[in-house]
């Protein structure tokens, strides 16, 4: 079954057209090699050059976002459908609260899990720590000849500094907006913009090296160094499409997919959690 054109799917493609046809245009009133530097030259030739390449990147990211989410035959949309599914079992089922239970277990064991490791990074058995060290002062752990670096672990673990990013109910059933320890989380509009952000900097390090060629009307429409420069900044269009396009689809496709997957182990690890019977304490 062939993919639906949407209009949004159109909107990258229109305007890179006419960006392509507006830099063709422009070809009949400019561009020359630079004899010499010229601010009032450079600087115009700067801002159109940074504005055609910021803008491509930024309509093919989002562009390869979108094609990431609706294209059939893909990974991400099944897995995200499967998700979908877990969420709405937990909702409907009315397991909130024992969802909420189950993040807070598991972000205790994250932390005993971090303890045990930072204990073993000097040296440490965390049997050992839980039998002897535990309630050792600094002092005594000094006479016993432990090292500054097991002290100072000791006394870390001893004082509650050791802590995680808690996984947080609301998060696993929404598009999370922080990251946690147990990589359930993903902000995507913080990656898209990360991202946007460096390749706006790579397009102004290229436009900088386009702007240093001067423009000026053209005198000869057959000029080859005129012909040159048009298809410099073709080039550069293209290969700056491609590249965001392919990148904004990478990052659901493969970094977004990934975090989907834990997510559904995570539920997975929550059911097998939740079917365990628990006796309840009787109050008095």
């Amino acid at each position: 079954m062939k993919e639906k054109i949407s209009i949004r799917g159109l909107i990258p493609i229109t305007i890179s057209a006419l960006t392509i046809i507006v830099t063709l245009l422009l070809q009949f009133v400019v561009f020359s090699l630079n004899d010499e530097f010229d601010m009032a030259v450079f600087l115009p030739q700067l801002i159109i050059n940074i504005f055609l390449l910021v803008s491509t990147a930024i309509l093919w990211i989002n562009s390869g976002t979108d094609r990431a989410k609706r294209e059939e035959n893909s990974a991400y949309k099944d897995n995200a459908a499967i998700y979908g599914k877990q969420i709405k079992a937990v909702t409907d089922g009315g397991q909130l609260g024992d969802l909420r239970a189950f993040c807070k277990a598991k972000t205790e064991q994250m932390r005993d899990d971090k303890i045990t490791v930072i204990l073993a990074n000097v040296g440490i058995d965390r049997k050992l720590y839980d039998d002897t060290l535990k309630t050792m002062s600094t002092k005594k752990l000094k006479e016993d000849g432990y090292t500054r670096r097991q002290r100072r672990a000791v006394a870390k673990v001893q004082n509650g500094r050791v802590r995680v990013v808690p996984v947080r109910a609301i998060d696993l059933l929404s598009d999370s907006k922080t990251d946690d320890d147990c990589g359930v989380n993903y902000n995507e509009r913080a990656d898209k913009t990360a991202r946007i952000s460096l390749r706006a900097l790579r397009a102004v390090f290229i436009a900088l090296i386009l702007a240093l060629l001067a423009w000026e009307p053209a005198k000869d429409i057959t000029d080859i160094s005129a012909w040159v420069m048009f298809f410099l900044r073709l080039l550069t269009i293209v290969l700056t499409a491609y590249s965001s396009e392919h990148e904004g689809y990478a990052r659901i496709t493969e970094t977004k997919n990934k975090v989907i997957l834990r997510r559904i182990a995570f539920l997975h690890e929550f059911d097998e959690w939740v079917s365990v019977p628990r006796l309840s304490v009787a109050k008095k």
